[in-house]
C-alpha cells in the first residue's frame, strides 16, 4: 500500500505516541497516556496503527478489522472516521452489524421485548455475517440490503463490498469482538464508563426512535437503561473487552469523547515494534 494519496500534516506514528507517556506490563502489552493536547486524535492514532498493521500483514484480502464497545461510545463515528481516513491511503470500507440484525418479526415471535430486553446479541445473524466475512477472506464480493434503523427493517439502500478490492474492512457493532464472529485481524473495543453512558443517554434526540423505543417517556427510556444497558458493563461489553488487541479508554469532556488510555497486546505491540516507522498522513 502506497501513502501517495495522503494530503495533509498530520504525521501519525510514531509521531502521535511521542506526546504521551508509554509503560510495557510484565505481559508484554503496552499502555499509552497521551498528553492533553493529544487526547481528541484517537481515531487519527488507531488509523495509523491499522495501517501500518494492513501494510505489514501484506495479504491478498481485506484486513479485518472489528471495532466494538458500549452503547453510545462512538462506535459508529469512528468507524466512519476511520474508514474516510484509511480510504484516502487504500480501498476502505465499512461494515455494520446493524445490518446483521434479524427483523422485528424474530423478536416478536420470540416473545422478546425491546423495550425491557436486549436486542444484541440474540438478535444478529452471526450465521450470515459468519458466511460474508468467509467471503470478503476469499476475496469474493458481498451484497446487503441496509437495515433503516428508524424503521427496524431492511428497506435501505444495497450495500456492495468487494473483497478482491478491499484492502481494509471496518466492522463495527455492540458484538463485533464475540467469539460469535471469528476471522478478524485486529479487534478494537472502546471503553466508556457506565456512568459517562448514562450522563450521555438523552444527547441523541433521534435514539430512541433509531431503536425502536419512540413510544418510551423519558422516565421509562432511563428505567430501560438500568435494566438493560447498564448491566451490560459487568457482563456482555467485558467479553467483548477481553478479546481486544487494543483497548481505547475514553471520557466524554466538553462534548467530545477523549482519550484516556491505549492498551495494546503483546502480539500487536510486537507487529509494530517490528515495522518501520508508517509515512501516513492525512486531512
Amino acid at each position: 500500500m502506497s501513502a501517495g494519496r495522503a494530503v495533509s500534516n498530520l504525521r501519525l506514528l510514531p509521531g502521535l505516541f511521542r506526546q504521551g507517556e508509554m509503560a510495557r506490563w510484565r505481559s508484554g502489552a503496552v499502555e499509552f497516556h497521551p498528553s492533553p493536547e493529544v487526547r481528541g486524535c484517537y481515531p487519527e492514532l488507531l488509523a495509523g496503527m491499522i495501517w501500518r498493521l494492513a501494510d505489514q500483514a501484506k495479504l491478498a484480502r481485506p484486513f479485518l478489522v472489528g471495532l466494538s464497545g458500549a452503547r453510545d461510545s462512538s462506535k459508529s463515528t469512528t468507524a466512519a472516521r476511520l474508514t474516510q481516513m484509511l480510504d484516502q491511503v487504500c480501498p476502505t470500507d465499512k461494515l455494520s452489524l446493524d445490518n446483521y440484525l434479524l427483523p422485528a418479526e424474530f423478536f416478536a415471535a420470540q416473545g422478546i421485548d425491546i423495550t425491557r430486553q436486549a436486542k444484541d446479541p440474540v438478535g444478529i445473524d452471526f450465521a450470515r455475517l459468519r458466511r460474508d466475512l468467509a467471503s470478503l477472506r476469499a476475496g469474493r464480493q458481498i451484497t446487503l440490503r441496509t437495515r433503516d434503523r428508524r424503521q427496524s427493517d431492511y428497506r435501505g439502500s444495497w450495500l456492495t463490498i468487494d473483497g478482491g478490492r478491499s484492502r481494509i474492512v471496518v466492522e463495527e457493532g455492540l458484538s463485533a469482538l464475540l467469539p460469535s464472529a471469528p476471522g478478524l485481524d485486529l479487534k478494537i473495543f472502546l471503553e466508556i464508563s457506565a456512568d459517562d453512558a448514562e450522563r450521555l443517554l438523552f444527547n441523541k434526540p433521534n435514539e430512541r426512535r433509531m431503536l425502536g423505543l419512540s413510544s418510551l417517556s423519558d422516565q421509562q427510556f432511563y428505567e430501560r437503561f438500568l435494566l438493560v444497558e447498564r448491566p451490560r458493563f459487568s457482563d456482555h461489553y467485558l467479553r467483548c473487552r477481553a478479546n481486544a488487541d487494543l483497548i481505547v479508554k475514553l471520557f466524554f469532556w466538553a462534548g467530545q469523547f477523549q482519550l484516556s488510555q491505549l492498551t495494546v497486546s503483546e502480539e500487536i505491540a510486537q507487529h509494530l515494534a517490528n515495522d518501520e516507522p508508517a509515512q501516513f498522513v492525512i486531512t
